[in-house]
């Protein structure tokens, strides 16, 4: 298989041990790379590498990795946990399945990873998805909103 699963951020020395004999159990060893944590300022060109962003965390407080991969025209498939819920529009920049059904889960994965088409529409949808409502600027004008609402109170 030409795939090449990238995992990043941390993961404890156990779990790792774990995914790579899982990997070798099933052959595709040569096809995963663990690379730990990624500089900031390097994201980017992985997200943006990437078929498909996966995110299959059993809990998350905002779901920024949502947001940083649609930004880069990457779809997105989660569980829907948390802030996952509002980090991405399901069915249109990526999906949201819910938590534990990893049959689901797998299944959207493979949908996006054969289905190019599909996954342009939701990799462009996201990047006009993150674009409009995810900029500093707006969320700026929305919290002095809030700021003014709340200084004409006291």
């Amino acid at each position: 298989s030409n795939i090449i699963v990238v995992l990043a951020g941390k993961c404890d020395e156990w779990y790792k041990k774990i995914l790579i004999s899982k990997a070798v159990h099933y052959g595709i060893e040569k096809n995963i790379m663990i690379i730990g944590e990624v500089e900031h300022h390097k994201l980017a060109k992985y997200y943006s590498a990437a078929e498909v962003s996966i995110l299959p965390s059993h809990q998350e407080s905002f779901g920024l990795v949502n947001l940083e991969s649609q930004a880069c025209g990457t779809p997105v498939v989660t569980y829907d946990v948390g802030g996952t819920r509002s980090s991405l529009l399901d069915k249109k920049t990526g999906f949201l399945v819910k938590y534990g059904h990893v049959d689901d889960f797998c299944d959207k994965i493979l949908l996006l990873l054969r289905d190019k088409e599909k996954r342009d529409k939701m990799g462009s949808a996201g990047v006009n998805w993150v674009g409009k409502n995810f900029v500093w600027e707006k969320n700026i004008r929305k919290l002095e909103a809030v700021f003014a609402e709340v200084s004409k109170k006291t």
